[in-house]
């Protein structure tokens, strides 16, 4: 296995002209700088300090300050993360190194390396300039001395300080160093780039995509016996867990509370203390998560660490919501919202606000409300005009689809306003096909762009093809990470064709000229499944109308019933009379509306309304047209946009 990082300290320690033992002393550093290629910190530090004495007595001060800089970076169990940074901070301003290019690079590189911790736990406010400062000398030393290793985690680092300033442009040179590092063995960067790159596919929602990167992570740690390296078992116990997967999640959950014990650190601990509360919710033990959940504020408010307070606290706002005690509520709210604007995380922002305005609307507060609300869908709004990828911009709207169907229904059933509740639900539905069927598309991607993704096509059929000889678990699994790895390689290329859209947004079309593009007995059914109550807006011609319907969960149970009915060959009657009345019989005024446009939410894009059985015992079908669309906007744009428009969108 390739060790680059070796290679540019092996270069400083060639260069001692030291006269007492210097073979002794480089090899003590030798060997501290390979532990630290393994985040093997305990191992690292006795050797550093060592070395650090081992050079002052042989008098090189500059060796003797970059071994130091060393102890400082792998002093984990004795110092947090922000004091080791702020200490190597000092300790690199007054190094006497002068011009020497190497030992400056060495010892940037540890700092910036260093900043990632402080990141993962958000102890102090994102810098972006410091932290692109601080890359941006690490890439010129690098190309300067010719390292490439360390040039290709610059650049992944730069793209990664691009993303987390809004920029999601930045994604694709944090993909091209993950790749580069894979190619070439280099494990450091593999795994601080599969746990980046996994976190902001959990930012969007992408669970799926970020566990195919975390599990590659984990089995790097376990293959390198880097078991302290803790973020890729957070992560991915984490995104297990949202995915409402415990079983998954329990060993992933055991390996933090027994490192967080090992190394004694309050994040760790924090961070444990916090996924034995989410476990906690998934068993029904309420109390015993709010305690747990209540410790792990604790010791992240002692020690300052930002995205903890964050997490932590909107998981207590939540629950003590659920359980009526809103005081508890919005105190600790009003905490996560502050925590969470020191992180430099986008959507950790987005969902504080969004619980934030929640609160103020069970309190009566509208306005309050409405305030915080739109404030988020333009701060939104905004950050998505940057995403020139269809796609992602369709994950992002998604993972934010709670934050418009909660809004939507205060604009409708509290302030009393049909037209800005369907302007606001229309930002949320079809929204990247709207934006596409209205901006300008980049030119498809041409022959050199099929030349590149040729080798990895045909790599990625003769390992599907793999799957049907493989029997050994290791080796399936191995095949399975080949293969995922294969897709995330194609995906960028994908994207960049025909699903490539202008880098803008465009606002919905007024309800009003959505209204005169329907026919005389046509209406528009929006659903929108939330609790503890859904909502379908009826549009027509003439008028809009909210009308009330059963809870998320009743709905859905009822369309999974219907789904598993007719799997096993069974007609459904009695599930499909039950969906009529769940879904259309509080709607009045159907039977003189025979055209009608379903917009679907959630479950509802699984089933076939043409099958609902009315009261009369007819399916829906006979007596009505039915059509499909992802939003009403879609529909004017179909309606009124030139033909070829939409044939080259297809």
């Amino acid at each position: 296995m390739i060790r680059p990082y070796w290679f540019l300290f092996i270069t400083i320690l060639s260069r001692s002209g030291i006269a007492a033992s210097p073979e002794q002393a480089e090899d003590t550093l030798r060997q501290a700088v390979a532990c630290t290629d393994r985040y093997a910190w305990g191992d690292a530090l006795p050797l550093f300090v060592q070395a650090e004495q081992e050079r002052t007595e042989a008098g090189d001060a500059a060796e003797a300050a970059f071994a130091r800089v060393g102890r400082i970076r792998a002093s984990v169990k004795e110092l947090s993360a922000e004091r080791i940074y702020d200490a190597l901070s000092k300790e690199i301003k007054r190094a006497p190194w002068g011009s020497d290019s190497l030992l400056r690079l060495g010892a940037l590189f540890l700092k910036a390396d260093a900043e990632a911790d402080v990141d993962a736990i958000g102890v102090r406010p994102f810098d972006a300039d410091q932290r692109r400062r601080d890359w941006q000398e690490i890439l010129v030393l690098s190309q300067k001395l010719g390292d490439r290793h360390i040039e290709a985690r610059a650049k992944g680092e730069l793209g990664l300080v691009k993303v987390l300033g809004g920029d999601p442009v930045g994604s694709d040179e944090i993909g091209a160093a993950l790749w580069q590092a894979k190619d070439v063995g280099d494990v450091r960067n593999e795994f601080r780039f599969r746990t980046a790159i996994a976190r902001l596919y959990l930012m969007v929602g992408r669970s799926h995509d970020a566990l195919g990167h975390l599990e590659r992570a984990v089995d790097l740690a376990e293959s390198e016996q880097a078991l302290s390296y803790f973020p890729a078992w957070f992560e991915e116990a984490v995104a297990l867990l949202d995915e409402r997967r415990l079983a998954d999640a329990l060993p992933f959950v055991e390996h933090c509370v027994a490192q967080a014990q090992i190394t004694g650190s309050p994040a760790n601990a924090a961070q444990s203390l916090y996924l034995q509360a989410r476990v906690g919710l998934e068993n029904g033990r309420r109390f015993e998560a709010v305690d747990f959940l209540k410790h792990a504020l604790d010791l992240a408010s002692e020690a300052g660490y930002y995205r903890l307070i964050s997490i932590v606290s909107l998981e207590l706002s939540r629950i003590y919501r659920a359980q009526g005690e809103l005081w508890k509520a919005v105190d600790n709210s009003e905490a996560g919202l502050r925590a969470s604007r020191e992180v430099g995380d986008p959507t950790d922002v987005f969902m504080q606000i969004h619980n934030e305005a929640t609160l103020q609307a069970d309190q009566g507060r509208f306005t309050q409300a409405d305030h915080l609300y739109g404030g988020a869908v333009r701060a939104l709004n905004l950050l998505l005009a940057k995403f020139t990828s269809a796609y992602a911009r369709a994950y992002f709207v998604s993972r934010m689809s709670d934050l418009y169907s909660d809004y939507f229904s205060l604009a409708l059933l509290k302030l009393k306003d049909p037209s800005k509740a369907f302007a606001i639900l229309e930002q949320a539905r079809g929204r990247s096909i709207s934006d596409s069927l209205r901006g300008r598309w980049t030119d498809p991607a041409g022959e050199t762009d099929a030349a590149i993704r040729s080798p990895f096509e045909q790599a990625l059929t003769r390992l599907q093809l793999r799957f049907w000889y493989k029997e050994q678990p290791k080796e399936f699994r191995k095949t399975l990470s080949e293969v995922f790895d294969l897709g995330q390689r194609l995906g960028p290329s994908r994207e960049s064709g025909r699903h490539s859209i202008e880098a803008q947004t465009f606002p919905p079309i007024p309800l009003a000229e959505v209204q005169k593009s329907l026919y005389p007995e046509e209406v528009i059914l929006e659903y929108v499944l939330r609790e503890p109550s859904s909502i379908c807006l009826a549009i027509s011609r003439t008028g809009v109308h909210g009308v009330p319907l059963a809870p998320r969960h009743v709905i859905e149970e009822a369309v999974a019933r219907y789904r598993r009915e007719i799997l096993q060959g069974s007609r459904g009657a009695e599930t499909a009379r039950a969906l009529y009345d769940l879904l259309l019989a509080p709607i009045t005024g159907l039977d003189k509306r025979p055209r009608i446009t379903i917009v679907p939410d959630g479950l509802l894009h699984l089933l076939p309304f043409e099958s609902i059985i009315a009261p009369s015992g007819k399916m829906f079908i006979e007596t009505h047209l039915i059509d499909y669309s992802p939003s009403a906007t879609v529909t004017w744009l179909l309606r009124k946009i030139p033909a070829r428009r939409v044939s080259r969108w297809r």
